[in-house]
């Protein structure tokens, strides 16, 4: 008898997962998913290619009417400039935010909860050297760099946004 397993492609160890012209990334257990919808394709020999693709942050949050879950958007030329929407990312507990502008900066917020206390998290970066955080006027040196990906560990207070900038 023949076993039906569908597996789940995972990309940056997160959920990616297509149906047509829509791709999800990330898990409905989180708190955000981002959601690439394809709107133009381009031939490649006998293949169609993603040439323009609409990126959204969504909250998960079903209480929430659906045109009000839309936290950013953008338009991207083709899959691979969409999913380098991703190239800042943060390892750390539930309840942080991660909001990252098109000037190579990036703030994170972790949202103030009764007996929250200062949480330390790894911020994964692509194709950076570093991180400036201005306020402190200090430069922030990696962990350690993979892949093209800096890994740099920074303390997060609930209730404290906290503005890093990328140094290429």
């Amino acid at each position: 008898m023949a076993t039906d397993s569908k597996k789940t492609l995972l990309y940056k160890g997160r959920p990616l997962m297509r149906k047509d012209n829509i791709i999800y990334y990330g898990s409905m257990a989180d708190s955000h998913i981002v959601m690439m919808q394809i709107l133009e394709t381009t031939k490649v020999g006998s293949e169609d290619v993603a040439s323009k693709v609409s990126v959204q942050l969504q909250l998960t949050d079903q209480t929430v009417k659906s045109r009000d879950r839309v936290i950013k958007k953008s338009e991207k030329d083709g899959i691979f400039s969409a999913l380098d929407v991703g190239s800042v990312w943060l390892e750390g507990p539930a309840r942080i935010s991660l909001f990252v502008y098109d000037n190579d900066s990036f703030v994170v917020y972790p949202y103030v909860m009764e007996g929250v206390q200062r949480e330390i998290v790894r911020l994964h970066v692509k194709g950076t050297r570093a991180l400036r955080d201005p306020i402190r006027d200090k430069v922030i040196e990696p962990l350690y760099v993979r892949d093209g990906e800096a890994v740099f560990e920074v303390g997060a207070m609930p209730g404290q946004y906290v503005l890093y900038g990328i140094l290429r």
